[in-house]
């Protein structure tokens, strides 16, 4: 069994490893207030929010339902510099029961992160190391349908648009959306 808190990948400008409590401050300070997206579908409102929310995936690694790596731009040696984070990825779902689930993969890019293809760069050293590690048939990516960046970003490992779907959010706004299909080894 992997233990998904000993991950550690490493591509050409990037160093990915499981999120930690450290990395707390650090999102809080850079994610913009109040805004849902997959790692925080609430919204973030205090530090607290993203505290309570690393605690989960902490504790859905250890139970091997999901895997959310911190990702960083590397520094000048290339090593981890804390200043340099520039967003998370996670797949989740992983032990699901539910009938004709599938794993769901979800990316979040701080806005100094972006503009630079770190996005694309991190999501395709994620996605192999999936697909060395991780029995799925598909992987299912959701995106508002207006986030361009992020639809940019999944359909850069070959993921295909299976369907579009409007759903009203916990603020009462009517969000369209779009929901992706990755197959293994895409």
């Amino acid at each position: 069994m992997i233990n998904y808190q000993e991950i550690y990948l490493i591509s050409e400008n990037l160093i990915l490893r499981p999120i930690e409590v450290l990395d707390e401050e650090y999102i809080f300070n850079h994610i913009e207030s109040g805004v849902p997206n997959y790692f925080f579908p609430k919204g973030v409102k205090k530090a607290q929010d993203i505290g309570n929310r690393i605690d989960d995936a902490i504790e859905e690694m250890e139970e091997q339902n999901e895997v959310c790596l911190a990702i960083f731009e590397k520094d000048e040696n290339g090593e981890i510099n804390t200043t340099n984070m520039i967003g998370t990825v996670s797949i989740y779902n992983l032990n699901s029961e539910e009938k004709n689930s599938s794993p769901e993969i979800g990316i979040w890019i701080t806005k100094r992160g972006q503009g630079k293809n770190f996005g694309e760069e991190a999501i395709r050293e994620f996605k192999k190391w999936i697909d060395s590690n991780i029995s799925y048939k598909t992987i299912t990516f959701i995106c508002p349908e207006l986030n361009y960046a992020n639809r940019r970003i999944i359909e850069s490992i070959n993921a295909k648009a299976v369907k579009k779907y409007s759903k009203t959010d916990r603020n009462q706004m009517l969000t369209h959306y779009v929901e992706y299909k990755i197959g293994h080894n895409n």
